[in-house]
């Protein structure tokens, strides 16, 4: 919903720009200078990521930025007759003396104002409401999966603190039940968590970068999670490039990209598997790859990895963001993840991103 809000916010400025050029506009016609102010307010419209057009009394169009032509091309109103037409079904052409405002639902999802001119025509402004439309639905599926992702741990929650609270429950039965509230809870916390961090990460402005040592912030990592993967008895091992620079990044959040990737991995690798960390020297960047030898991952899962709340399999534990995580950090990093599996023959996962080196003191 924050998105949402700055996105209105946005346009609202932008729209008052329009406004304070129409004033800037009216006032110079007063003074005789209508033609030098048509060209520099017509070029500067053309800049605006909605559609702006002018038209007069008898609904000629006398103006149309260049996203408002896009649309009516998109609308199948690309001769200037039909264009005619689209406009009247935009607000009554004749005499507009207040402003309108309406939906197009169809061919395209499109929101109008239309604003009197002093009587004088009309000013129109058009935004293209598909990329607003396929927010709300991935909200709506968000929210939906978020309240499946609840329901389940608040269920066996209620379900083992009646057992627990049953007087004919045996002590084995209650410490099984005890064993899963404390499972679920954790759970639950962890998904808050996760969620929290992704709200931080993606209502917040670009992170501070600096220059870091990508090779001490993984072998950290590494650090942290090799008990776990003993534990699995999966087989780390680690190569650097040692011609590898210092890179630009936000050392906590790098490392939490290292840390999420090697959770992912070690959850769905078998034992004796192996997991491979390599960076690499490039041109202008640092290459970052963590490479399994597990299972791999199936060509329909594959484009989901990275969605919010998709987890490969159920009975593995985690929130489901932890790519999800990864790859808004990364976004923040000014690179892309990369991820690529196979699950025949020489089954595995490769993960993989580039990081931009640091300026060099002194330039």
């Amino acid at each position: 919903m924050i998105e949402l809000n700055l996105r209105i916010t946005l346009f609202a400025l932008l729209l008052l720009m329009v406004g304070v050029s129409m004033l800037v506009w009216q006032g110079l016609r007063r003074q005789h200078n209508v033609s030098t102010t048509h060209q520099e307010l017509w070029f500067m419209w053309d800049k605006f990521p909605f559609g702006i057009v002018i038209t007069s009394p008898e609904n000629t169009v006398l103006f149309a930025n260049v996203m408002a032509q896009r649309l009516f091309a998109e609308l199948g109103s690309a001769s200037p007759d039909i264009l005619t037409q689209t406009i009247h079904r935009l607000g009554n052409a004749t005499q507009i003396t207040t402003p309108r405002n309406g939906i197009i639902s169809h061919p395209l999802p499109l929101r109008w104002w239309r604003y009197p001119i002093d009587n004088q025509g009309s000013l129109l402004v058009i935004t293209d409401g598909r990329e607003q439309q396929r927010f709300i639905q991935e909200q709506q599926t968000f929210i939906s999966q978020l309240s499946h992702e609840l329901r389940t741990p608040l269920t066996a929650l209620v379900a083992h603190t009646e057992i627990i609270r049953n007087p004919q429950t045996t002590d084995v039965v209650r410490h099984a039940s005890t064993e899963t509230i404390q499972r679920e809870t954790q759970r639950m916390a962890r998904l808050v968590r996760d969620l929290l961090e992704l709200y931080r990460l993606e209502t917040t402005a670009d992170l501070p970068l600096q220059p870091v040592n990508l090779v001490l912030i993984t072998e950290e990592a590494i650090a942290q999670v090799f008990p776990i993967a003993e534990e699995h008895q999966l087989i780390i091992s680690f190569n650097a490039d040692t011609r590898l620079p210092l890179v630009l990044a936000q050392p906590d959040r790098l490392k939490q990209v290292f840390l999420n990737v090697l959770d992912n991995a070690i959850k769905y690798c078998r034992p004796e598997d192996t997991i491979l960390i390599q960076l690499e020297a490039a041109t202008d960047s640092a290459v970052c790859i963590v490479r399994d030898s597990g299972p791999g991952i199936s060509a329909m899962a594959l484009p989901r990895v990275t969605e919010r709340l998709y987890r490969g399999h159920e009975q593995v534990e985690g929130s489901g963001l932890g790519l999800a995580l990864v790859e808004e950090i990364l976004r923040q990093h000014n690179t892309k993840l990369s991820i690529e599996s196979k699950t025949t023959g020489n089954s595995g996962t490769t993960v993989s991103w580039t990081l931009d080196y640091a300026p060099k003191a002194g330039k």
